[in-house]
C-alpha cells in the first residue's frame, strides 16, 4: 500500500462507494499528520478494507520522522460507529468473524503501542498535556463542552430544560391571545 508522493490517499486502499474517494486519507501539516476516515454513509464503520488501510497508514507513520503527532479524524457525523456489521452479517463464518476480530485487534494494539501515544485531554481546563508535560491550549463552544461534561446528548440537553420548557409554555399561553382556527369539524378551536 504506502502514499502516492506525500500526503493523500493510500495506493491500494479501497474507494468509497458513495463517494468514489478514498476510504482512508492523509493529510500532514506542522509535523501533524491527519488520518481521516471516509466512509460517513457508515457512520466510518470498520470494515476490512479501512482496517487494513489504517494498518498500513499507522506503519507509514512510525516511519515518517517528520511526524511529531497523529489525528485520528472522520468524515461525516460520526467519528466510528465501531464494526461494519453488514460486512460481518455478510460473511456469518466463524473464520471470517476471527479475521476481523484479528484486524481490529492488531490495528488496536499498534494504536495502542505508537511511541508518544499517550496524551492527556483536560475538557475542563481546555488543555492537551503531551507526554514530555507541554501543555497545548485549545478552543471549544462552550455548549459541547457543557454537553459533553456532563454527558449530555441534544436529547438529554432538551430534557434536562423542561422545566423551563413547561414555565415558558403555560406562559405563552397566558400571554397570548387565541387565535381562533378551525379544526376541520367547523367548530373553533385556540
Amino acid at each position: 500500500m504506502g502514499l502516492n508522493a506525500g500526503p493523500g490517499a493510500y495506493t491500494g486502499a479501497a474507494m468509497n462507494r458513495a463517494t468514489h474517494e478514498p476510504i482512508l486519507s492523509r493529510s500532514d501539516a506542522g509535523g501533524i499528520a491527519t488520518l481521516t476516515l471516509n466512509r460517513p454513509e457508515a457512520r466510518n464503520s470498520l470494515n476490512m478494507a479501512l482496517m487494513e488501510a489504517l494498518s498500513q497508514a499507522l506503519a507509514d507513520l512510525r516511519a515518517d520522522e517528520s511526524v511529531k503527532a497523529v489525528i485520528l479524524a472522520a468524515a461525516g457525523s460520526a467519528f466510528c460507529a465501531g464494526h461494519d456489521l453488514k460486512e460481518m452479517r455478510a460473511n456469518p463464518g466463524r473464520a471470517a468473524y476471527e479475521r476481523v476480530f484479528a484486524a481490529c485487534s492488531a490495528l488496536m494494539t499498534a494504536i495502542v503501542a505508537a511511541p508518544g501515544s499517550r496524551i492527556a485531554v483536560d475538557l475542563a481546563a481546555q488543555t492537551v498535556t503531551a507526554p514530555d508535560g507541554t501543555r497545548y491550549a485549545f478552543d471549544i463552544d462552550p455548549f459541547p463542552k457543557h454537553c459533553l461534561l456532563n454527558g449530555l446528548d441534544e436529547l438529554d440537553y432538551t430534557l434536562s430544560q423542561m422545566d423551563q420548557i413547561v414555565k415558558f409554555e403555560r406562559r405563552y399561553e397566558a400571554e397570548t391571545p387565541a387565535m381562533p382556527c378551525s379544526n376541520g369539524t367547523g367548530s373553533m378551536t385556540r
